[in-house]
């Protein structure tokens, strides 16, 4: 990770609907109904599921994504 060393994890039991942002990155292990925004690299891990579109420094897809993808790095 670059010089945005914070994490942030969603689990995967997690269930979300609604918008994430913030600085530093995340990995999503669970469901997410809505739009990421994150200053750092973003992960959606294997089985986790986005319906919703990701900006980020980049983009790590291991599971399902249905939206647009933006990536700053």
């Amino acid at each position: 990770m670059s010089q945005n060393t914070e994490l942030s994890i969603l689990g995967p039991s997690s269930r979300v609907t609604g918008r994430v942002s913030g600085k530093g990155g995340i990995r999503i292990e669970g469901k997410l109904v809505g739009n990421v925004g994150v200053t750092g690299p973003a992960e959606v891990a294997e089985g986790a599921s986005v319906e919703g579109d990701v900006n980020a420094e980049s983009l790590d897809l291991g599971g399902n994504l249905v939206g647009n993808v933006t990536t700053t790095g």
